[in-house]
């Protein structure tokens, strides 16, 4: 069976729907934190680099950082090369198992593993976490592909934004670097389809 096929029988109908991209856009990716739940007081904001003076006049504390990388040759290399990458205790994990999820996902990365003490109230996000909180990654990835309503919210955020949607697999990647509260380092939680079974700890 293709990814975008049913694989067994109670399969959300959304499984069979193409995903698009979401476009790497403030507005865009916070009315998507919005529409699963995260409070309004976490926002995504655009940085230019990573030195001190680039992220000192962003409102509040920086609780984590999204890179868009094309994946090029030395995306490709990058990824072959060892790293820590065993399981990190206290880190919430999802490995993406539908294209085009990166974005969605490295968002909940963020939240999750970056908001010390999140508090959600009732909403899509609160119940997908309480539904895989026992799983594995892989299982957290085949059960978010099936969430029609984060799959909703995602859908809506990929119709928005500037850039025109293409066919197929995007050809850029998100990743999420975030420093868990119960860690003392940033780590990069990858969500490369079927290729990290855990994150990187840098």
């Amino acid at each position: 069976n293709s990814p975008d096929q049913p694989t067994r029988k109670g399969n959300s109908e959304q499984l069979r729907i193409k995903m698009n991209a979401i476009e790497s856009n403030p507005d865009v990716m916070n009315k998507l934190l919005a529409a699963i739940g995260v409070p309004g007081n976490f926002k995504i904001h655009d940085v230019l680099g990573t030195e001190e003076q680039d992220v000192a006049d962003l409102p509040g504390s920086l609780k984590a950082l999204l890179l868009l990388l094309p994946k090029d040759d030395f995306y490709k290399e990058a990824l072959a090369e060892k790293a820590s990458d065993s399981e990190a205790p206290g880190v919430i994990f999802i490995q993406q198992t539908k294209e085009n999820m990166c974005g969605t996902i490295s968002l909940i990365h963020a939240a999750v593993n970056g908001i010390e003490n999140l508090t959600l109230e009732d909403c899509p996000l609160k119940s997908f976490l309480e539904e895989v909180q026992d799983l594995g990654p892989e299982e957290k990835g085949n059960k978010l592909a099936e969430n029609e309503a984060i799959m909703a919210a995602h859908n809506e955020a990929a119709a928005e934004g500037q850039s025109n949607q293409l066919p197929g697999e995007a050809a850029h990647h998100v990743v999420c670097f975030v420093k868990p509260a119960n860690l003392t380092v940033w780590g990069s939680v990858l969500t490369r389809p079927r290729c990290r079974p855990w994150p990187w700890m840098l």
